[in-house]
């Protein structure tokens, strides 16, 4: 049989070269929209996961496949323009791979002359073009690159007997670079940026506030609760008077914020604030939440009830650019009832810059301590620590 180099080229690279340009322009447009918000970029990505979480939801209907649907589709919309491009770039490298392996054992078992038609160029322009696609790919491969006679005989009619080999190896040496190296390559680049992209989680959203006992246990068995029993919410909730104090716990401290206005979270403390901690000899285990509002407040105090072993005390970083109110203290009052509540005001710094009074605010969060019996820390101004209760 004779094998028609052009036309074997352009049949097997034709469609997978158009196929990669137009990946390359939407990938490297500029976006300025809102749909390119970072981790949701990617058309190919975003489809792939929408479709997948349509179906999960069409076709799933107890419960905790709902959930699978809703957490499968979050992944996708952060991860699924990566994800898709792995198996878009690991497709093609497959079909290159299949197509020389075909290649392969079409050439061990069977004898092919080769030619190149065409109809409109002419001969030196033609001889030109095939060395140029044969120089690249004979950088990598054992190709060497046919001659100018050799090239003729094969733009006459066909390949002398004595040529096969060489365009055999030129054919395939051609589809392995323009078609298998730059898919291969992506994908790979592509596999590694996932493998070192680990999905985190922002564990002060309330969601995870009632899992985080779960999360923390290095055990997978319940561990016996160390001190005393915590009173149930409902016990908390049924009365307006004063909690009786817990007694401190056993396990390690606990970090919550009130109504702060800094974005991260923890906040950036500072240097007399940590000097205080320290001083104190307060372990803190990692932060467990902010209360912005009723609904944290709430998924707060579940967490804390939760939380095995007691912890040792609860430290309430409050927002001195808030006052203090009642709801804030009848709050503060029923973790007070789970275990020891530690005020400290922080934020001094915005406040002072507000042209606020930190002396006087200070002094509001200190006497709200003292109606519901909490302790309030503040750093001392000239040495030593500010305790009170």
């Amino acid at each position: 049989g004779v094998i028609r180099l052009s036309w074997a080229i352009v049949t097997l690279l034709a469609l997978p070269t158009l196929m990669l340009l137009i990946w390359l322009i939407i990938a490297l447009w500029p976006k300025h929209t809102k749909a390119s918000r970072p981790g949701a970029r990617g058309l190919p990505g975003r489809m792939l996961w929408w479709l997948s979480s349509v179906f999960a939801r069409r076709f799933s209907t107890s419960t905790n496949k709902r959930h699978l649907a809703a957490s499968v589709n979050e992944y996708g919309r952060l991860h699924g323009a990566r994800l898709a491009g792995i198996a878009t770039h690991a497709f093609w490298s497959c079909f290159f791979v299949g197509a020389l392996m075909f290649l392969w054992a079409a050439f061990i078992g069977l004898r092919f002359d080769f030619s190149w038609g065409t109809t409109m160029l002419d001969h030196g322009l033609l001889e030109r073009i095939i060395v140029w696609l044969g120089a690249p790919a004979a950088w990598l491969t054992p190709l060497e690159l046919p001659d100018q006679s050799q090239v003729l005989a094969l733009l006459a009619e066909r390949s002398a007997a004595a040529d096969r080999r060489t365009w055999a190896l030129y054919l395939m040496s051609v589809l392995a670079f323009y078609g298998l190296m730059p898919r291969l390559l992506l994908a790979l680049a592509y596999a590694l940026m996932q493998r070192h992209s680990k999905p985190t989680l922002d564990l002060s959203l309330g969601g995870y506030l009632q899992l985080l006992p779960v999360l923390a246990a290095s055990k997978p068995q319940r561990i016996p609760p160390k001190g005393d029993t915590p009173p149930s919410l409902d016990t908390l909730a049924a009365s307006g008077k004063r909690r009786k104090a817990a007694s401190a716990g056993s396990g390690r401290a606990v970090l919550i914020g009130v109504e702060l206005e800094a974005s991260t979270w923890p906040p950036r403390l500072s240097d007399a604030e940590q000097d205080l901690l320290a001083s104190m000899d307060i372990n803190l285990s990692q932060p467990l939440g902010q209360a912005n509002d009723r609904t944290a407040q709430r998924q707060l105090e579940e967490a804390l009830a939760l939380l095995e072993p007691k912890p040792q005390r609860i430290i309430a970083l409050c927002s001195m650019l808030r006052t203090p109110d009642r709801g804030i203290g009848r709050w503060l009052a029923d973790l007070n009832a789970l275990a020891p509540v530690a005020l400290m005001p922080v934020e001094a710094d915005r406040l002072e810059r507000r042209g606020g009074e930190v002396a006087g605010r200070r002094h509001d969060w200190q006497q709200l301590a003292e109606r519901h019996g909490l302790e309030c820390l503040q750093p001392a101004t000239s040495g030593g620590i500010n305790r009170s209760h």
